[in-house]
């Protein structure tokens, strides 16, 4: 009987040792150690999204547009680069341009620039964006971010000056594919009026 007891006790004493080895050789992660474990795998898993994303948009054409003030859409055709030109209609010094767009973009930047002697107007709620596809079906855009814009008065109205310009960020509507888009059309304050075509070439 004696002799049962204390195998019995071994038995206990032996499952014991083997558990606390066990216990020993497991590692626990603290809350702290998963949350920083799972935030670096979801940096990892970005980057190489992200890396995928850019390989493909390499390989993808690249659409540019630039333009001009031309007062009136009734003058909109009848400018051909190199070709025709109506002086008292349009401004060359008073030019924007898009560069380099792929069709997997979902945004891009409109530069406007003034290489006039005079300032002309921006209001972050009057200045208007617009896009005109090959069917010739229009979209106004979202004229991007308040910040884009210069805050010289409180009301978030300001000027691009002589030999200054702006950059402001839109996004293409959801289904419009940019080697589809015939042009653009930004309107400044009041008084400019800028219509952005393709340029002849694509790029990579």
């Amino acid at each position: 009987m004696l002799k049962e007891g204390v195998i019995s006790m071994l038995k206990v004493f032996v499952s014991m040792i083997v558990l606390s080895l066990l216990v020993g050789c497991t590692k626990y992660e603290t809350p702290g150690q998963r949350y920083s474990r799972e935030l670096s795998e979801g940096y990892a898993k970005e980057a190489i999204e992200l890396e995928k994303k850019y390989a493909a948009r390499a390989k993808e054409d690249k659409f540019s547009f630039y333009g001009f003030h031309i007062d009136s859409p009734e003058y909109d055709d009848k400018y051909v680069r190199g070709v025709s030109w109506i002086p008292s209609k349009m401004n060359d010094d008073i030019f924007a341009r898009i560069d380099k767009v792929a069709p997997s973009d979902d945004s891009f930047t409109v530069w406007i620039r003034n290489k006039t002697d005079k300032p002309f107007s921006t209001n972050y709620f009057s200045d208007k964006f617009s896009l005109f596809t090959k069917s010739n079906r229009k979209y106004i855009l979202d004229n991007g971010d308040i910040g884009s814009y210069p805050e010289y008065e409180p009301d978030t109205s300001g000027y691009i000056n002589p030999n200054d310009s702006m950059g402001v960020k839109l996004s293409l509507p959801s289904g419009v594919d940019i080697a589809n888009v015939k042009k653009f059309i930004v309107n400044m304050g009041w008084d400019v009026r800028i219509v952005l075509k393709p340029d002849l070439k694509t790029s990579k």
